[in-house]
């Protein structure tokens, strides 16, 4: 598994968690259990972006590779409180009814 969470603009890695607990702890920064669909406000830019991977399921039964496959996208706006979530090609506006950026200062 890895996590990669890039500046949007500048495409600059910032964080990049590949142990099991680093990923658990960033996830569970998210708080992804309260995010509800929602609109995008008209005067939001993106800030992060964050790429989620994990070990394809074709070579988990071949165990002598170790190729990892994009599972989802998520993008977070300038306020913080949205997010937009890409997973199998579609996506979705969800709110995080708190600022999602706070999280950010804590890892």
């Amino acid at each position: 598994q890895l996590v990669e969470v890039y500046d949007y603009e500048t495409e600059k890695l910032l964080y990049k968690y590949e142990t099991k607990e680093d990923i658990e702890k960033f996830v569970d920064n998210l708080n992804i259990e309260k995010w509800q669909i929602s609109n995008l406000d008209s005067n939001e830019n993106r800030r992060y972006y964050i790429r989620m991977y994990q070990q394809s399921s074709k070579e988990l039964i071949d165990s002598n590779e170790n190729t990892l496959e994009e599972i989802a996208d998520i993008i977070i706006f300038s306020s913080g409180e949205f997010v937009e979530l890409e997973v199998s090609g579609i996506k979705i506006i969800l709110k995080t009814n708190y600022n999602l950026l706070s999280s950010f200062d804590n890892m």
